[in-house]
């Protein structure tokens, strides 16, 4: 009996697109500085920063924008020692007797 010929599976979509965060990026500019008229105009005040990541191997280069989609209001915790667990750098030492 002839052993059973299977396809090579499919690469799936994830491997064969890069990720945006697998890219390198170049510049990192805040609004108002060059390179970034264009969507400091279209934006507004939501604009925080505009970036510019580089596929050498596909040979392009891409502009993202990081945007500010929400606001409320916010009160920082009164205690902050409440909510930060400390981690002495040292174990802890007991003292054993007998």
């Amino acid at each position: 009996m002839a052993p059973i010929r299977r396809a090579a599976p499919e690469p799936s979509f994830a491997r064969t697109v890069r990720q945006p965060w697998a890219l390198k990026t170049t510049d990192s500019l805040r609004p108002g500085e060059r390179g970034t008229k264009r969507p400091a105009a279209e934006l507004g005040d939501r604009l925080v920063c505009v970036r510019y990541r580089c596929d050498p191997q596909k040979r392009k280069r891409y502009k993202t924008v990081e945007l500010i989609v929400a606001e409320a209001d916010w009160e920082p915790p009164r205690n902050p020692a409440i909510r930060c667990r400390c981690v002495s750098p040292s174990p802890r030492r007991t003292s054993v007797s007998g």
